[in-house]
């Protein structure tokens, strides 16, 4: 609640509490906050069409056990065969000794960190080298995708994994991959 209200009077808002008709408390807040420019909005709507594709060999790239766990099982909903690996240094070794169609990429992680996984993967010769990344993290707020799409990467889907956000980020990806090859 402290770190609440302190966000909100950074903002210039009102936090107030009330007692809630079923017990407990109920606490509201009001911002006036500017609309944003027609310029500025995200992407977040965008509905890709299904890929060609009819199956993906993804590779799962994230430090934390469960998380790949969860990340194959949603794969494994698309009709995606995947492979895991625990860093950045094993995804650079996994990619050049395997093909994938897709790498679902954490970003931050011991060993070698997502960002500079990818940097290094963009320098290895092709095929590996043109890889679709896809950033999956909880730290995608626009300043940190910008800072992915810089390092390489294709685009960001965000943790906790919603299955069809998901599905509709790779679809996003894979769609640009195929309109650039085919220019």
């Amino acid at each position: 609640l402290a770190i609440c209200r302190q966000i909100i009077d950074r903002m210039e808002g009102r936090l107030s509490v009330e007692r809630s008709p079923q017990g407990g408390a109920r606490f509201r807040f009001d911002l006036r906050l500017p609309l944003a420019e027609a310029d500025g909005r995200r992407e977040d709507g965008a509905v890709a069409d299904p890929t060609a594709h009819a199956t993906l060999h993804v590779l799962v790239v994230d430090d934390n056990a469960a998380n790949r766990f969860v990340a194959g099982q949603v794969l494994k909903l698309f009709g995606c065969t995947h492979e895991t690996a625990e860093n950045g240094r094993q995804a650079i070794d996994r990619v050049t000794t395997a093909p994938f169609d897709l790498i679902l990429m954490d970003v931050k992680m011991p060993v070698m960190d997502g960002v500079a996984a990818t940097r290094a993967i963009r320098a290895l010769p092709s095929p590996a080298a043109s890889l679709p990344i896809l950033a999956l993290t909880a730290n995608a707020d626009p300043r940190d995708e910008a800072s992915y799409l810089a390092a390489g990467m294709d685009g960001v889907a965000q943790k906790p994994i919603q299955p069809e956000a998901l599905l509709n980020a790779i679809r996003l990806v894979l769609s640009r991959g195929e309109t650039a090859q085919a220019a």
